[in-house]
C-alpha cells in the first residue's frame, strides 16, 4: 500500500498551529516506520494540476526560504490586511476611508493571491514532481487543514479517486459553520464550499472527537457511501515518558493558556479576570501567536505585559519555551468558546497541570477526570472554578502517543 500523505498547508506556514503539529508528528511516524507498517509513504501537496511530491528532508527541515509561493502570498496578505484594519480603526466617521481601506486592499490582496497561486502551481509542475493518477493501491491521506486551499486543487483529487486512489480527509472542527460570529462571512463561504468538495471527494472522513462528528452530522446531509470515523489525537508528551520525574517544581497559583490569539479563544475573559482579580495573587502566561484579527485585544495584552510582572504574553514561543512554561505552571486554562479537540488541554494535563476548562462537550469528552469546568461568558464562574481547584491533586493524563495514534490510523486506512 502506498500512502500519499498531504502536507500542503503545513508547508505553507512557518508558524506552528495545533493542526500542523499533528501533521508533523504523524508524518514522522509514518516515514520512520514504513517497513514496520508494510507501506510506502510519499509526502505530497495539492495543486490545481494534481498532487506534487515533496521530499521528506525538505518537509522536515523547511525554513522560511522553503515556503511555497502560496505561503508568501498569505504573508503579504496578512500584512496588507493589518494595514487596512489600522486605517479603518483610525478613520474618522463618515470619511469614507473605511470602505477604501477594505475594498482597495482586499482587491489588491485577492489579485496577488490568485497570481501567486498560479505561479506556484507552474513552478512545482516545472520541477516535474507531479504525480500521475495510477491504478495502484494508493491512499491519499490529509490530516492537514483544507479550508485555506484553492478549491480547484481539491477538485483535482477526483481524477485520482476515479483511478482507484482512496481519499481520506480529517475534519478537525466545523467552527466556521457552528460559530459564525468568530469568522468573516467570506471565510464561512470558503469553508462551506471546500467542505462540500471534501465530502463529495472523500471515501472516508476522520474526526478527532465525537463532538466534531456530531457537528458534522447536524450540518451536512448524510451520505451512505461516505464512511465517518472518530479517532482521538495523540500527544507530544507520551504516556511512556516518566514526566513527573522530569518536571520542575510547580509555581503556586501560576496559570497558563495556549492557543492562537483570536476571538474564539476568549482571551478577553482571561484579560478581564486578571485586571480585576487575578493580578493580586496569580500569575498568568498566554502562549499564542496573533492572527491579526483582534488588534484591540492584542493592545490589551501588550499593556498587561508591560504593567504587570506576573503577566506574560509569548507570541512566538519555541517548543522548548512551551515545554518550560507548561512544566512550571500549576493550572492549565482554556476559556475557548469552541474547540474541535483541544490538543493544548491534553498537553497541559500531560505536563501535570490542573485543568480549568470552559464547559464544552468536547472538553468533557477529552479531558481527564479531575478537570473543573466554568461558564466561558462569566468572570465570576472562572474565579469560582479556581477556588474549586484548590483541593484538587493533579494527575498526569494517560493520553496516548503519536505512535499509538498512527497505528490506529493505519487500521482505519486498511
Amino acid at each position: 500500500m502506498k500512502i500519499l500523505f498531504d502536507v500542503t498547508e503545513t508547508m505553507n506556514h512557518k508558524s506552528v498551529s495545533g493542526i500542523q503539529r499533528v501533521v508533523r508528528s504523524v508524518a514522522a511516524e509514518l516515514y520512520e516506520r514504513q517497513s514496520e507498517f508494510n507501506c510506502e509513504v510519499q509526502l505530497v501537496r495539492t495543486t490545481r494540476s494534481g498532487l506534487v511530491s515533496v521530499r521528506f528532508d525538505d518537509f522536515a527541515g523547511h525554513s522560511e526560504n522553503d515556503l511555497s509561493a502560496n505561503a508568501i502570498s498569505r504573508s503579504l496578505a496578512g500584512k496588507f490586511i493589518r494595514i487596512g484594519q489600522n486605517l479603518k480603526a483610525r478613520a474618522r466617521p463618515g470619511s469614507g476611508l473605511n470602505k477604501f481601506a477594505y475594498s482597495r486592499f482586499g482587491l489588491f490582496v485577492g489579485l496577488a493571491l490568485y497570481r501567486w497561486r498560479n505561479w506556484s502551481d507552474w513552478r512545482l509542475n516545472f520541477q516535474k514532481n507531479l504525480i500521475s493518477p495510477t491504478n495502484n493501491q494508493c491512499v491519499f491521506l490529509s490530516l492537514d487543514s483544507f479550508w485555506g486551499r484553492d478549491a480547484k486543487s481539491l477538485v483535482a483529487l477526483r481524477r485520482y479517486k476515479s483511478r482507484g486512489t482512496a481519499v481520506i480527509f480529517m475534519v478537525h472542527d466545523l467552527i466556521p459553520i457552528t460559530h459564525k460570529d468568530f469568522v468573516s462571512s467570506s471565510f464561512n463561504k470558503v469553508f462551506e464550499k471546500n467542505l462540500e468538495i471534501v465530502a463529495a471527494t472523500s471515501n472516508c472522513i476522520l474526526f478527532p472527537s465525537q463532538a466534531s462528528r456530531n457537528d458534522y452530522l447536524k450540518h451536512r446531509p448524510l451520505n451512505q457511501e461516505l464512511k465517518l470515523c472518530t479517532i482521538a489525537l495523540g500527544s507530544d508528551f507520551t504516556p511512556e515518558s516518566n514526566l513527573l520525574s522530569q518536571l520542575a517544581p510547580k509555581k503556586p497559583k501560576s496559570l497558563v493558556a495556549v492557543g492562537t490569539v483570536d476571538k474564539r479563544k476568549n482571551y478577553e475573559l482571561l484579560a478581564k479576570w486578571f485586571r480585576e482579580i487575578g493580578f493580586r495573587e496569580y500569575s498568568l502566561t498566554i502562549v499564542g501567536r496573533s492572527n491579526g484579527s483582534c488588534l484591540e485585544l492584542e493592545e490589551q495584552l501588550e499593556i498587561l505585559n508591560s504593567k504587570h510582572p506576573s503577566f506574560t504574553w509569548l507570541s512566538n514561543a519555541s517548543d522548548e519555551i512551551l515545554f518550560k512554561v507548561l512544566s512550571e505552571a500549576e493550572i492549565g486554562v482554556s476559556a475557548s468558546f469552541a474547540e474541535g479537540f483541544g490538543l493544548p488541554t491534553i498537553e497541559m494535563s500531560r505536563m501535570g497541570c490542573k485543568l480549568l476548562l470552559s464547559d464544552l462537550p468536547v472538553n468533557r469528552e477529552v479531558a481527564p477526570k479531575g478537570a473543573v469546568y466554568f461558564d466561558p461568558t462569566s468572570v465570576s464562574s472562572f474565579q469560582e472554578g479556581l477556588k474549586k481547584l484548590d483541593g484538587v491533586e493533579f494527575t498526569v493524563s494517560t493520553y496516548r502517543s503519536w505512535s499509538s495514534f498512527t497505528s490506529d490510523l493505519l487500521k482505519i486506512i486498511r
